[in-house]
């Protein structure tokens, strides 16, 4: 790649992404933006529409929008969210668009490259690391798919032809059919997931 261009001063860009990142903690903007293993840089906004009949800008009617780039650590990717007049209780940006990008990027996990925050994992947390492998052409029992996102869980079963039903965000609770399970090429999946309480987080 050829710089054409330095827009912003050295340091500065880094500046702007430890703000955005500040929204996304408790107490922020953004902080119902919340994936496991993901640190988000995020800025909200929620704009009152002008009325040209009135000749004034609405106390009602507004665009709420989110901009998220993540993650932190090596920003690969920006997603922007923008509901026009949205009929709900809490219109806020950082809010409405954090539940819908929850939802959105929790099912692409599986396939972006992210590289989480360091942190420490023990032993038992490594060996998990089996439970994201494809399943073989040839292995027809159902997997254990909890704890997993619905992402994980598309990306475990693209070697086969099942029909696969997905409802909730956050992480698996429950599935169908059971783990174990033999499996046959009419079989239909369903899973639903469910964001943690905020003591489990």
């Amino acid at each position: 790649r050829k710089e054409l261009n330095r827009v912003l001063k050295p340091g500065v860009s880094q500046k702007i992404l430890d703000a955005m990142l500040e929204s996304t903690r408790e107490g922020g903007t953004v902080s119902k933006l919340n994936i496991d293993g993901i640190r988000f840089c995020a800025k909200s906004g929620t704009a009152q529409i002008y009325n040209s009949d009135e000749g004034k800008y609405s106390f009602s009617d507004v665009t709420s929008t989110l901009l998220v780039i993540f993650p932190y650590d090596n920003p690969r990717y920006i997603t922007y969210v923008a509901y026009h007049k949205p009929k709900t209780t809490v219109n806020w940006g950082g809010v409405i668009g954090s539940y819908m990008l929850n939802d959105f990027i929790s099912g692409l996990t599986g396939y972006l490259e992210i590289n989480p925050t360091n942190q420490s994992v023990s032993k038992k947390e490594i060996t998990n690391k089996n439970r994201y492998k494809k399943m073989l052409k040839t292995d027809n029992q159902m997997p254990d798919l909890t704890g997993l996102t619905a992402g994980d869980a598309l990306y475990i079963l693209s070697n086969k032809p099942y029909k696969i039903k997905s409802s909730g965000t956050g992480k698996i609770v429950s599935q169908s059919p059971l783990p174990g399970t033999i499996l046959d090429t009419k079989t239909k999946i369903f899973i639903h997931s469910e964001e943690p309480n905020e003591s489990d987080r």
